[in-house]
């Protein structure tokens, strides 16, 4: 049986060790039905232009909705790993600098699929900057899964 402890335990280890460390993702709030997380933005996220690499968002939409995915899983005490199978972001407007936020939510939430829309927006003015979905697969790992 899963718990919320083993949830904290996966999301640590993502901030510690996983692709999390490298963006210095904070997660701020994790449940089935929302997630919530910032990003300080500095030159180590830019691209050559001196704005936000693309692929930080892409990022960010993955994340978010991978920890909502795995947290769908966990309430539900289902033995299985969400993994993504698409993701689709879009960049609205370029950022330098400044506090990202990114909230996620679930447009659908299977036996078998998960679909995760992730809203990216400037902390202080609420502007959306980017605007993803990621559709991923609830993957069986054992027995009584």
């Amino acid at each position: 049986m899963h718990s919320n402890i083993d949830l904290q335990n996966l999301l640590d280890k993502s901030v510690k060790d996983g692709f999390d460390a490298k963006l210095n993702l904070t997660y701020v709030h994790v449940d089935a039905d929302r997630v919530h997380v910032s990003l300080d933005v500095d030159a180590s996220l830019h691209q050559p232009a001196g704005i936000v690499h693309g692929g930080v968002f892409a990022s960010i939409v993955e994340s978010v909705a991978s920890a909502g995915g795995a947290a769908y899983l966990f309430a539900r005490s289902r033995r299985a790993v969400f993994v993504g199978m698409s993701n689709n972001t879009e960049f609205l407007k370029s950022v330098s600098g400044g506090v990202l936020e990114a909230i996620g939510t679930p447009l659908h939430q299977g036996t078998m699929t998960q679909l995760w829309k992730v809203e990216i927006k400037q902390a202080g003015t609420g502007e959306l900057v980017s605007v993803g979905t990621l559709r991923g697969q609830n993957v069986l790992t054992g027995k009584g899964a």
